[in-house]
């Protein structure tokens, strides 16, 4: 059944207070939702697809067909988008790459990185033809230094440009409307740069951690409220804080 953007947001509002949706993580493969089925004999209300880690393929869209019928089932569909280092190397590879190169139209790491994206819209396109709207994350835990665009390589204003690259390739270029874009943090620092309320749709943050009720998480919470009072608020992610 085709949906709008507009309506999967709203239906998720109506949600706030009274219940939770789970999620589950997986690859291309959907090896973490097939052991959850057999495992537990649960199928999550959220698959949150990431095929492209540093460990897979960038040109691997075989989960499109697991996710689309994900949605036809009743479930809802989320991905998210890890972007190879323009310069060579997986996410976490922060080496020889500088913010101006990135984020200057024309320069070879800024063709590399939408050539990137041109291979990401690809496979979103098919959800947009599907009439399914996807929860949309990328640039995450923006506040740490582990991915290449980090604050090692991206101050706070560079940051901002180049979410705002992303959203403008994907949904002028690309005419991909049927993105709800989330915008998520680690829970880290609190050092980071909110890209604005007119190309983010949900807030959240990625919480690894035995007490989530911490301060260090309500601050975080605290302050992407102020940020965001009128957005969706989700846990991106969310772990043991050991083994």
């Amino acid at each position: 059944m085709a949906v709008s953007k507009q309506a999967l947001i709203a239906w998720l509002q109506s949600l706030t207070g009274n219940h939770t949706i789970s999620a589950q993580q997986t690859h291309s493969n959907f090896f973490e939702i097939d052991q959850m089925i057999s495992q537990v004999g649960i199928i999550p209300g959220m698959v949150v697809c990431e095929p492209w880690m540093d460990s897979s393929p960038y040109s691997d869209v075989s989960f499109v067909a697991r996710a689309i019928d994900h949605w036809n089932q009743g479930g809802i569909v989320s991905v998210g988008s890890i972007w190879p280092n323009p310069a060579g190397g997986g996410a976490q590879s922060t080496n020889f790459l500088t913010a101006n190169d990135v984020l200057t139209n024309g320069t070879s790491l800024n063709n590399a990185f939408k050539s990137l994206m041109d291979i990401a819209a690809g496979a979103l396109q098919q959800f947009k033809n599907a009439g399914i709207p996807i929860i949309y994350r990328q640039l995450w835990e923006m506040d740490g230094a582990w991915f290449w665009w980090g604050p090692q390589n991206f101050n706070g204003a560079q940051y901002g440009q180049l979410w705002r690259l992303v959203h403008n390739y994907m949904t002028v270029t690309k005419g991909l409307d049927n993105l709800i874009w989330w915008f998520a943090p680690n829970g880290g620092p609190l050092t980071y740069t909110y890209p604005g309320d007119d190309v983010v749709d949900g807030v959240g943050f990625d919480c690894y951690t035995d007490d989530p009720g911490s301060s260090r998480y309500q601050d975080l919470y605290n302050t992407l409220r102020l940020q965001a009072p009128s957005k969706l608020m989700a846990f991106c992610e969310f772990g043991s804080g050991s083994p």
